[in-house]
């Protein structure tokens, strides 16, 4: 296996090849996003290209290298590996089905296509888990495939376990897979409020505008492989996610952020320098208590911890506070809701709200700041969405959201959790 390098490449012998991106074209609007913060995109996210005998061929970033050129670089950063034209086209396959602006049915269907080509002597079961589709699908591609002559039959072909396997002639023709099943419409309906891929590759790419922002980004306190280990890294990635999350927030939007103690009075500053750019006004701390889990300080000099901040911000253009249970008359307000101080349990592995995310926050308490702040059909942004929480609250409320998390594993769990709670809401609309 060859080790990647990353250095500055010169654009001009760069191949970019038109079939080697299986969109039907560039997103124009896409390639103008990337061009406002380029050198940050390209820094965090290299372009990535093979040297093959025939040039250095591009198979991932082709909105960044298009970006790059509109802007008359000279150079840029690139992943580089060594190989064949084959191997750039198959790994742009899988770039393009896995991460990136999604593609369109019709435009994963061709990738799938064109990468069991490719890799025509896996099996089924193999080539699925490439591209992250079901076998059966692999299956049905495959014979469509050998229908319009495509491929070939194989007699042989390598499982999953390394070993080659032969088939009888007979069933070189993949057999009738079982009636597929209808779609299923959560699925379909999921991957269009989820996404699981770094927030600040995925943010640029959102077209919708939204009316509200829960963040519940790393703070710099936990020993979690994600979060930030010292300020320095904690201030400047908070200012990048702050920059592309207040670009798709409404004028009539508002936004909540989740932080720690350790590190509040340095946001406030990063947060006003920030603003001063956008229609955006702070609207004070929220206070959030808990105390069923009480971290214990250094030293017994201190008292023990069971409050987290949460900075509230409002548009320039956005109506007063919702309030459902009680109601303002200017003269009295009523209810903790009403305060800036609001108490609720951190979820417990025993709890109906069960933890299962390190840092997880409460359903009900995200269920609030959405009733309060939104209105219903209205839309909410979590661009760490870390369990789901804002998708599981945002869904009881009747309120549209999009999801992002990077870590495969809550994606699975968030899909686990939205499930049933998915169709019971529809069930009950029926």
């Amino acid at each position: 296996m060859h080790a990647l390098k990353t250095k500055e490449v010169p654009i001009a012998e760069i191949i970019g090849k038109s079939d080697f991106n299986m969109r039907e074209e560039l997103d124009k609007e896409l390639v103008v996003q990337y061009k406002e913060n380029l050198s940050i995109i390209v820094d965090e996210n290299p372009i990535k290209i093979y040297d093959t005998p025939s040039g250095l061929i591009l198979y991932d970033g082709f909105h960044r290298l298009a970006a790059a050129r509109q802007l008359n670089w000279t150079e840029i950063k690139a992943i580089v590996k060594k190989g064949s034209v084959q191997d750039a086209y198959t790994a742009a396959c899988l770039a393009n089905l896995n991460h990136g602006k999604p593609l369109s049915r019709e435009e994963r269907k061709k990738a799938i296509k064109e990468y069991i080509k490719l890799k025509v002597k896996l099996s089924n079961v193999l080539i699925a888990n490439d591209v992250g589709v079901s076998d059966e699908t692999i299956r049905r591609y495959r014979n469509e495939l050998l229908a319009e002559g495509d491929i070939e039959p194989q007699e042989k072909r390598r499982g999953a376990d390394g070993k080659t396997y032969t088939k009888p002639a007979s069933t070189n023709v993949e057999p009738e897979a079982e009636p597929e099943p209808e779609p299923d419409p959560f699925t379909e309906w999921f991957s269009e409020h989820v996404f699981c891929g770094d927030a600040l590759k995925v943010m640029p790419t959102l077209e919708l505008k939204f009316d509200l922002a829960i963040i519940d980004p790393p703070y710099g306190i936990t020993a979690e492989d994600w979060d930030l280990k010292n300020k320095h890294e904690l201030l400047t990635f908070t200012r990048r996610w702050l920059n592309q999350v207040l670009l798709l927030l409404k004028p009539t939007g508002r936004l909540y952020v989740f932080w720690s103690r350790k590190y509040m009075f340095e946001l406030k500053p990063l947060f006003d320098e920030i603003l001063n750019e956008y229609p955006i006004t702070f609207g004070g701390i929220i206070v959030w208590t808990f105390t069923n889990v009480q971290s214990m300080p250094d030293s017994r000099k201190r008292l023990k911890l069971s409050w987290e901040p949460i900075f509230h911000y409002y548009g320039s253009e956005s109506s007063d506070l919702i309030f459902d249970k009680t109601e303002i008359t200017g003269k009295k307000w009523k209810g903790e809701e009403q305060s800036d101080s609001w108490k609720f349990a951190i979820p417990q592995s025993n709890f109906k709200d069960k933890r299962v995310h390190p840092t997880q926050k409460p359903l009900e308490l995200y269920r609030r700041i959405i009733r309060q702040s939104t209105h219903t059909g209205e839309s909410v942004i979590s661009p760490f969405a870390g369990s789901g929480t804002t998708g599981h609250a945002a869904l009881l409320e009747e309120r549209n959201f999009c999801l992002i998390e990077k870590n495969p594993d809550y994606v699975e769990l968030i899909e686990k959790r939205l499930r049933p709670v998915w169709k019971e809401r529809n069930s009950e609309n029926e």
